[in-house]
């Protein structure tokens, strides 16, 4: 669910992204010091890669705005709690007619009369 998610925010290409950095800083690091090549990596100079994702994130649809779409969808029902009677000893009524769960509680069905 994690990898579903992530791949429909475009996360991919943000990874890739990445690697291209690290492939353009390792190329500069060799030629200059960590501090300039770093600068250069990221003064946003594009190499093939940095443009193929470029591209790409241009021709993604954009992200749907979760405040105007219509349509809620409810992943887990909040419960109501039910009403709980505790018996004391004062209590006269029969355990029978006494409230439980907030409705009077039914007799168990009678099994249906059996063949002779």
């Amino acid at each position: 669910m994690l990898a579903a998610w992530l791949l429909a925010t475009g996360v991919q290409w943000d990874m890739v992204q990445v690697v291209a950095w690290g492939r353009m800083f390792a190329g500069y690091a060799r030629s200059m010091s960590f501090s300039k090549a770093a600068e250069r990596t990221l003064s946003g100079e594009m190499c093939g890669l940095c443009r193929a994702v470029a591209s790409a994130k241009k021709s993604e649809p954009p992200p749907v705005d979760s405040a105007a779409g219509k349509m809620k969808l409810v992943l887990f029902q909040e419960t109501v709690p039910g009403e709980f009677v505790v018996a004391t000893a004062d209590d006269r009524a029969p355990i029978r007619e006494q409230r439980a769960g907030g409705c009077l509680r039914a007799s168990p069905p009678t099994p249906p009369p059996r063949a002779a």
